[in-house]
């Protein structure tokens, strides 16, 4: 019995690293593509990357979320259709939708958010940048 206990426990550590391990590798692989893209532009200013597509249920109910977000929130936001622009999204390592990727003024991806993120949890990675 406290056998299964352990085996389970670890199978949940795995897991979790594995978890943690794959947002690190999507963060730097973003923060190239991030870089690659605005290489000829001058400063920048924080923004949000929003990777969705028409099919996604969850991706809908994300977007309704985006309209509680102040509006200088609102403005960082950048939509991205993963179905009309399958090249972006490779380039960024993107594997789901909803995807958010935060970054910072100087092409650093911050946050990386898998799935429906409330608009408290954004404007709080928002707030540090």
């Amino acid at each position: 019995m406290i056998a299964r206990v352990w085996i389970t426990l670890g199978l949940m550590a795995a897991g979790a690293a594995a978890f943690a391990v794959l947002g690190a590798y999507q963060r730097r692989r973003a923060t190239v593509a991030v870089r690659a893209e605005g290489r000829s532009a001058g400063p920048r200013n924080p923004q949000v990357l929003y990777f969705w597509s028409e099919t996604c249920t969850s991706c809908a109910t994300q977007s309704r979320l985006f309209e509680r977000l102040n509006e200088t929130s609102r403005a960082m936001i950048r939509k991205v259709n993963v179905d009309r622009d399958r090249d972006t999204a490779a380039a960024y390592g993107v594997l789901t939708v909803p995807t958010i990727l935060v970054v910072d003024t100087t092409g650093q991806v911050r946050h990386a958010n898998y799935g429906v993120v409330s608009p408290k949890r954004l404007a709080g990675q928002l707030e540090g940048l």
